[in-house]
């Protein structure tokens, strides 16, 4: 499963969406859900700087040895009329699974 934090849940209108891909592709991602309590320790990289809830992204059963990279795509402004709004893409980080 992956923590995910801010403003607004993954998957909802105008929200964050995460994305985790692999050279196979993208990974099918659950639904979110309301995050463990306590949160998973350490975390993989410094907790955020700005607050919103806490929510976890389950994942299928990944390949083992392949490297998985995640991501963060959400709408922002791309100054770009008649356009003024764009799909931004955030990498987030990667993580490779032992075999």
């Amino acid at each position: 499963m992956l923590i995910e934090t801010g403003a607004e849940e993954p998957g909802q209108n105008g929200a964050i969406m995460i994305a985790v891909t692999s050279a196979a592709g993208a990974v099918p991602l659950g639904a979110p859900t309301s995050a463990p309590s306590p949160l998973p320790s350490p975390f993989s990289t410094s907790p955020p700087q700005y607050s919103g809830p806490y929510v976890a992204i389950p994942l299928p059963t990944l390949a083992p040895n392949t490297t998985y990279t995640v991501s963060d795509n959400y709408t922002g402004w791309a100054n770009n009329p008649p356009q003024c709004t764009a799909t931004i893409t955030q990498f987030s980080g990667s993580f490779t699974t032992s075999q």
